[in-house]
């Protein structure tokens, strides 16, 4: 479909790709990698595939998976090994209502065997959540766990690796991205969650800003490439941004106006720090594409250092 897509282009089109792409291709060669467009690739040990992408037509999408998947069996297979036999392993993808069934949570089993009644462990922001799966339901073929239009079927257990949605009790501080796992000892289980958690949050009492994201994967994606920037973090976390971020913020406003900043990816702020904000010297700055954040936030640093050098 990509390739079809690009031969269908006009020649000068073609021209300005292939120019662009041997630009990369000549970034790739510096840092010592070759690298080379994903069809004319020779050998994978060697080359990086490069998939052209686009975020506005989806076209690429589909190679990329294509690449990324035969990579992972041709070069990964010992790495996608599960134990079906083995207590349940798995990522919380979607926290959410469901008529009925009140709180469910849909998550992606990678290894192990879940059952209806097994005890599970969840991570949260705070302590972590230990429940009973009271059902599980399985998308039916050709339906998508995430289409608000999906069908499913209750079954009794899922095994790995599979999409499966989890109806339990007092799981309402769930949060995407966190991890869950079917526990037999539940002080081990419990650690495993926590060691999972703390690795993904970061939370110091050095100056820096402070991060919120929507999911974990999030939030780690954001600080590595805030990292790369050198911008300095006091906390990062997952949430809506809360009274107590911008208050946080506001502290740090202070000290260095620079570092008075809240960054959300992907998140709102929540009905009282609406009100909070609009007294406040915080900076928020929210946005849905993560490097459109980063901009924002160079931007401001720009902006508060042109007011200093003014003042």
């Amino acid at each position: 479909q990509l390739l079809s897509s690009i031969s269908s282009q006009p020649d000068n089109v073609q021209k300005n790709l292939d120019e662009q792409l041997y630009k990369l291709v000549g970034e790739f060669h510096n840092k010592g990698l070759q690298a080379e467009r994903f069809d004319r690739v020779t050998d994978h040990a060697k080359q990086v595939a490069i998939v052209p992408c686009s975020a506005e037509t989806k076209e690429g999408i589909p190679e990329l998976l294509m690449v990324l998947i035969g990579l992972a069996q041709r070069y990964l297979e010992s790495g996608l090994e599960y134990d079906i036999s083995g207590t349940a392993k798995a990522t919380i993808l979607e926290v959410k209502e469901e008529k009925g069934l009140g709180t469910i949570l849909d998550v992606v089993l990678y290894d192990g065997v879940l059952k209806v009644n097994d005890q599970i462990v969840l991570g949260t922001l705070g302590e972590p959540i230990t429940t009973k799966v009271k059902a599980l339901f399985e998308p039916l073929p050709l339906s998508e766990m995430r289409d608000k239009k999906g069908k499913f079927k209750s079954v009794k257990e899922v095994s790995a690796a599979a999409g499966v949605r989890v109806s339990a009790v007092g799981v309402e501080d769930a949060v995407a991205g966190m991890p869950l796992i079917g526990s037999k000892n539940l002080i081990e289980a419990k650690k495993t969650v926590k060691a999972d958690v703390e690795e993904a949050l970061i939370e110091t009492e050095q100056e820096g800003i402070i991060v919120k994201a929507d999911t974990l994967g999030s939030v780690e994606a954001v600080v590595t490439l805030l990292r790369e920037k050198e911008v300095p973090i006091r906390k990062a976390t997952v949430g809506k941004i809360s009274k107590k971020d911008i208050a946080e913020a506001e502290s740090n406003y202070e000290k260095n106006k620079s570092l008075g900043v809240v960054a959300g990816f992907n998140v709102d702020l929540d009905d009282e720090a609406r009100i909070y904000i609009k007294d406040s010297n915080a900076k928020v700055i929210i946005h849905d594409v993560v490097y459109k954040l980063i901009n924002d936030l160079e931007e401001w640093y720009e902006e508060v250092k042109k007011q200093e050098e003014s003042e």
